[in-house]
């Protein structure tokens, strides 16, 4: 038996502004707005993008730092969303190391 697992990504936008601009970038097709539900049954009002709208949007945040979104995704149409930060970060974050005891 084939299993699929198909991952649906999406940016939630946290003003108004993020959600003007991510609208812009998609053409302001509202078909991609959509409200989806995460494990605690929260609902969020969410943009469903590709991978590569994802990094250009993330690309944009990092040249004017006003835009504020969330990255979320899913593993299936009808599971909820989670939170997934740094999905397509191209820097990785630096680890605190700890001075070594002596």
């Amino acid at each position: 038996m084939t299993r699929t697992n198909c991952t649906s990504w999406f940016v939630e936008p946290l003003n108004s502004h993020t959600n003007e601009a991510i609208s812009a970038f998609l053409n302001g097709d509202p078909s991609l707005c959509q409200e989806r539900k995460d494990a605690r049954g929260k609902t969020h009002k969410v943009w469903e993008c590709a991978p590569d709208q994802i990094r250009m949007i993330e690309s944009e945040k990092r040249k004017n730092g006003n835009l504020k979104f969330r990255i979320m995704n899913t593993a299936g149409r009808d599971r909820p969303i989670k939170n997934f930060p740094f999905a397509f970060s191209s820097k990785p974050k630096k680890r605190n190391k700890k001075p070594a005891a002596n």
